[in-house]
């Protein structure tokens, strides 16, 4: 039987449609949200804040008397950061950028505990044949991305091993349905803002079934990928009850260790 590994997680763009500063108050709100959850000792899964670390510096500036909070949280495995600073352009960015692009991330994720060890690119216009060499030489340990994969989904699959143009060779995961696909769950508008849209809790158990379903077809290793956030969305207080009720409404093997 398939497994469902369901990420609550951001992509946070630091600036996009809207200027730098707004995006950064709306940092305050997102940290707030996870504190809460887990100061009152909430089974929340572990949250993923988009494979880079610049995030934390933006919060920071803001709320510096928060660093050892967040820096518990990470220790204890409970805030996913890095390995990259900031989400790249790999096409765009000079070759030494790149790799300085992990190196800052990375040590900026260590100083607060710990660096995630997958290299996570969900929203990169198009890859690098580097990219596996590159990801080998940070002792990462695969790659899971969005975008840029052009492959028969029904003959080789979500999940392969990604061969370098040096022959370097790492596991990786692709998202066919992007970075979004368990986003909103229990509501009827799958992106954007849900604050004028009701909640339906059997809707959101259905929500995880039909995103589970939607990936069974590409799997290899039955491991189904399940991504619960998308563009500056926030943190949803109601996942343990939705998990708990997808358990039990359909039976699904659903899995929150994170990352």
């Amino acid at each position: 039987m398939n497994e469902i590994f369901l990420i609550p997680h951001t992509h946070w763009d630091r600036g996009w449609y809207l200027p730098y500063e707004k995006y950064r108050a709306g940092l305050i709100e997102l940290f707030d949200r996870l504190f809460c959850l887990y100061d009152n000792k909430s089974l929340f899964p572990p949250f993923f804040l988009d494979g880079q670390s610049i995030i934390i510096e933006d919060y920071l500036e803001l709320k510096p008397g928060k660093r050892e909070l967040i820096g518990m949280l990470v220790k204890e495995g409970k805030l996913h950061v890095g390995p990259l600073y900031t989400q790249p352009d790999e096409f765009l960015s000079h070759p030494e950028a790149l790799i300085r692009n992990f190196c800052y991330g990375i040590r900026l994720a260590r100083e607060f505990g710990k660096s995630l060890n997958i290299c996570y690119l969900p929203d990169t216009w198009g890859h690098i044949s580097q990219l596996p060499q590159i990801c080998s030489g940070f002792n990462l340990e695969g790659i899971i991305f969005g975008r840029g994969y052009g492959e028969d989904l029904n003959k080789r699959g979500v999940e392969f091993f990604w061969e370098g143009i040096d022959k370097t060779r790492i596991l990786s995961i692709f998202m066919p349905f992007g970075y979004i696909n368990g986003t909103n769950l229990g509501y009827p508008g799958k992106w954007g803002d849900t604050a004028s849209q009701y909640f339906d809790l059997d809707k959101a158990a259905e929500d995880i079934k039909k995103a589970a379903d939607d990936l069974a077809d590409y799997t290899r290793s039955g491991c189904l990928l399940l991504m619960n956030g998308g563009d500056h969305v926030l943190i949803s207080p109601e996942l343990d009850n939705i998990i708990n009720h997808a358990r039990n409404k359909f039976n699904l093997p659903i899995n929150t260790d994170g990352i």
